[in-house]
């Protein structure tokens, strides 16, 4: 990570909150992690606490159901509120640009439809679940 931001990289870590043990690819559905708290935190979460520490300037967080973060049925915890503001922000502290995975994903389209509305209630009139499939312009962040 450090070797990229010292090469002008804006490096994102992800799958936030850990992808790892899955059985199901979120590109085709939803993944559940039915692990306890205790466990998500010294395995899953581990690896986010100690780059999140060392200053990482981005978040990707992944669509995956994880009841014991948040226990709204089919809430992918990219749209999650518990998962990324609860969580990510406020105890692990992040303060970096946050950002989901590709929102065309089936793991959040599919399992989202009764979510969604309430999602969009939630956001300023701004902002949209849309988003461009090809973008086709610079982007300047720094």
């Amino acid at each position: 990570m450090d070797g990229m931001v010292d090469g002008g990289i804006l490096a994102s870590i992800k799958h936030f909150p850990g992808h790892g043990d899955t059985d199901v690819d979120s590109h085709h559905d939803l993944p559940k992690l039915p692990f306890d708290k205790t466990r998500l935190d010294t395995l899953e979460l581990y690896p986010f606490k100690e780059l999140i520490k060392a200053g990482a300037p981005a978040v990707m967080v992944a669509h995956m159901n994880i009841p014991v973060l948040d226990d709204t049925p089919n809430m992918p915890s990219s749209i999650s509120k518990k998962v990324v503001t609860d969580l990510l922000r406020n105890e692990l502290g992040f303060k970096g640009l946050t950002v989901t995975d590709a929102m065309d994903m089936k793991g959040v389209k599919n399992s989202s439809r009764m979510v969604r509305p309430m999602f969009r209630q939630s956001l300023p009139d701004t902002i949209s679940l849309r988003y461009p499939k090809i973008v086709n312009a610079p982007l300047t962040l720094f």
